[in-house]
């Protein structure tokens, strides 16, 4: 899940922009993108599916302001790139909307939060946990009720997991429920034969969709040579693929600025008191 962009990286320059790399799950905003000045990390042979992490951690904020109405808002990280760069961007996100902001950096082997949740301000309205976790957001929100703060907890990703399941605690994911998409009943229904008394993890549809496209880009390089195809072929016809019916719903096109998917969505989902996620809708 959500590998390290060091490792996206170096997997990008081994194939030299002659061998695609379609990813479901790598969104560090470096990797196809200049940030903070700096050239973008992976070589433009490296193609992501969903939207990346400035574009998560921009909308998280805004949903936190206009729709939780926080003035204060602790944020976590975990230690590691896909965490930190949500949180930096969250943070810089509230902090211009005049919102109160609490850093707190931990590791994901941490078990025990009682001493950073004693010092989050007890008024704060949000927690900002966007771990690869998911048992560590929950702990965040037992510990933070156990010390009789309100905050919410609001995580990404990684924490859209039966693991995480305070009630009212919000998750924004790459990928909206399938079951909810009536276009996709008879995917569902077939994936659910083949896999009985299992759940869908948030990070299947994006790999399912990868997939495709690699695929769609194979059939086009098939259909113009009509003869044998090379991986450069393929890769050349990568950004040339557009998806009508696509598996996170709607329709798949590519930015003609990145090798990103044009105007990638999260969806938001909230844990209900039996500790299911319910979709509340598509954020910014």
């Amino acid at each position: 899940m959500n590998p390290e962009p060091d490792t996206v990286t170096a997997v990008s320059s081994v194939v030299d922009a002659k061998l695609g790399a379609i990813s479901g799950s790598a969104t560090n905003a470096a990797l196809t993108k200049s940030v903070g000045g700096k050239p973008k990390t992976a070589t433009a042979a490296f193609f992501r599916v969903v939207a990346d992490d400035s574009v998560q951690g921009t909308r998280d904020a805004q949903y936190m302001i206009t729709k939780l109405g926080a003035k204060k808002v602790a944020v976590f990280d975990a230690q590691e790139p896909y965490s930190q760069g949500l949180a930096d961007t969250a943070e810089a996100v509230l902090k211009a909307k005049g919102v109160a902001v609490q850093r707190f950096s931990v590791t994901n082997t941490t078990t025990d939060y009682s001493a950073i949740v004693n010092r989050i301000d007890k008024d704060t309205d949000v927690a900002f946990t966007p771990f690869q976790v998911a048992s560590n957001a929950q702990a965040v929100a037992v510990t933070l009720r156990e010390s009789g703060r309100k905050a919410i907890v609001f995580g990404t990703d990684g924490t859209i997991s039966p693991e995480f399941k305070f009630p009212g605690s919000y998750v924004s994911n790459f990928g909206p429920d399938l079951t909810l998409i009536p276009s996709k009943k008879a995917l569902v229904d077939q994936w659910k034969k083949a896999n009985p008394g299992k759940t869908f993890s948030a990070f299947g549809p994006p790999a399912y969709g990868a997939a495709q496209v690699l695929m769609q880009a194979t059939k086009k390089a098939c259909v113009d040579k009509k003869g044998t195809i090379t991986r450069q072929d393929v890769l050349r016809r990568i950004k040339t693929v557009k998806i009508k019916d696509w598996i996170l719903g709607g329709s798949f096109a590519w930015s003609k600025k990145t090798n990103d998917p044009l105007n990638g969505s999260f969806w938001l989902f909230q844990i209900q008191s039996d500790g299911t996620a319910k979709q509340l809708g598509k954020i910014g």
